[in-house]
């Protein structure tokens, strides 16, 4: 009997979660159906991707598609997610099968720009690369600062926390029907979590989520973040002591000079963190038409991009080169302390200076558009 492939149907949504769950759930409480609304919904079938055994599903790679911005400029982005195959139907080049097709979808519906959801050797054979500048602090736990509070989110919050939201340089366009259907989940990067919310007075200044610290765990992981950094500053001593942990773990982007100054002004340290799974950058000529104001703003008309198959081409000062592979042109878009980034090759110098005015560009962080 021979495999098919295609998208999910509406009827076989239910024996979809039941595959996942066998395969990401069994040592563990949970459902994906609930957990991960914006895939396992009815609207989104045609970008559930699957293999079929006769009328049994045997493997799967969904894709959520959502707009994001990067500094203002517009990109279209696949998230990828829930990669499975049943364990009787592996070693048979499925996974392999419908990534090439989940990458064809999201092209076709206008995806420049894909996240995937694990560092697997399969997404580094299809040339996705770990890349992105974060920086992940420690915060020791501690009494709060005073001036703030800090209560649990209720559902009158939402419109504050939208808006703090929308004034993130670099984030997802989450509409309200989205949160609704986040927060109702409960997860955050896989984890069951909750939301703080931070007050100056009456007013919302600020939120964090925070994945639940398991039993024996010594940090709080804040995965998500918006509005005042100060703010945050004051309250994360204090929120690691609510959880009773030794310390809270917040990822900010390397290029957040604000939140910086005020970790430095109270000695907390950090490492360099990478984007949590792989990158692609799967449609040259549509991303790199996207980012071209940006480009422009930071480096004038000296350096000129150009798509040339799944690179680009590099143009200043009269030296040119090219980047030939989606991993290449990836890593030098969004750098990071990764083996991508600095497999990078060696650019022309009137071109690495052009490119130094402009590169790296900060990468999306998932929080709760994790899939």
């Amino acid at each position: 009997m021979d495999y098919t492939f295609g998208p999910c149907k509406p009827t076989e949504l239910f024996q979809l979660v039941e595959l996942a769950n066998r395969v990401f759930r069994a040592k563990r409480p949970g459902d994906m159906g609930s957990e991960y609304p914006l895939v396992f919904e009815g609207q989104n079938v045609e970008n559930l991707r699957v293999a079929r055994y006769g009328d049994r599903l045997v493997a799967h790679v969904g894709i959520c598609l959502r707009e994001a911005h990067l500094l203002g400029a517009p990109v279209r982005v696949a998230s990828i997610g829930a990669v499975a195959t049943d364990p009787d139907h592996r070693g048979r080049g499925l996974a392999s099968r419908l990534m090439a097709d989940a990458r064809r979808q999201a092209i076709e519906h206008g995806a420049s720009l894909m996240l995937i959801s694990g560092d697997r050797g399969l997404y580094h054979r299809l040339g996705y690369v770990e890349v992105g500048l974060f920086q992940q602090y420690r915060v020791p736990a501690g009494p709060a600062e005073p001036g703030y509070s800090v209560d649990e989110y209720q559902d009158d919050d939402l419109p504050a926390l939208i808006a703090l939201y929308q004034s993130e340089p670099v984030r997802f366009f989450r509409p309200a029907s989205d949160w609704h259907k986040l927060v109702a989940a409960g997860m955050l990067m896989n984890q069951p979590a909750d939301i703080r919310v931070i007050r100056h007075g009456n007013a919302i200044v600020g939120y964090a989520g925070i994945q639940r610290p398991q039993s024996g765990a010594e940090a709080a992981r804040v995965r998500e973040v918006a509005g005042s950094r100060s703010a945050l500053a004051a309250v994360l001593p204090g929120l690691a002591a609510q959880y009773g942990a030794e310390a809270a773990e917040v990822v900010v982007w390397g290029s957040d000079a604000e939140w910086r100054a005020h970790a430095a002004l109270r000695g907390w340290e950090w490492s360099p963190a990478p984007f949590p799974g792989t990158v692609g950058i799967i449609d040259p000529e549509r991303f790199l038409a996207a980012v071209r104001p940006l480009v422009g703003e930071r480096a004038g008309d000296t350096l000129q991009l150009e798509a040339v198959g799944e690179g680009a081409r590099l143009t200043a000062g009269g030296q040119s080169f090219v980047l030939e592979t989606m991993g290449q042109l990836t890593a030098l878009v969004f750098g990071g302390d990764t083996d991508a980034a600095r497999s990078v090759p060696l650019l022309p110098d009137r071109v690495r200076q052009a490119v130094d005015t402009v590169f790296p560009l900060p990468l999306l962080w998932y929080g709760y558009n994790y899939v």
